[in-house]
């Protein structure tokens, strides 16, 4: 699969989305590699599950199409 960029810039809605996602991702990544147990013995499932939730959106996103 191929995927390309539209040339559209992103909507308001699509930046927030990103930087709440954002934001969550770097708290789950440093209480996993820091040790910092943010969120209990769940540390692991937390960074993982949003690193794939990641991906989920990068394909979902609108300003992405596949070719």
């Amino acid at each position: 699969m191929a995927y390309e960029w539209d040339p559209r810039p992103p909507t308001t809605r699509e930046r927030a989305i990103c930087a709440v996602w954002l934001v969550a991702f770097v708290l789950a990544a440093g209480s996993y590699y820091g040790s910092w147990r943010m969120f209990g013995d769940y540390d692991k499932w937390m960074f993982g599950g949003l690193l794939l939730g990641g991906f989920f959106l990068l394909a979902r996103m609108p300003g992405v199409r596949r070719t």
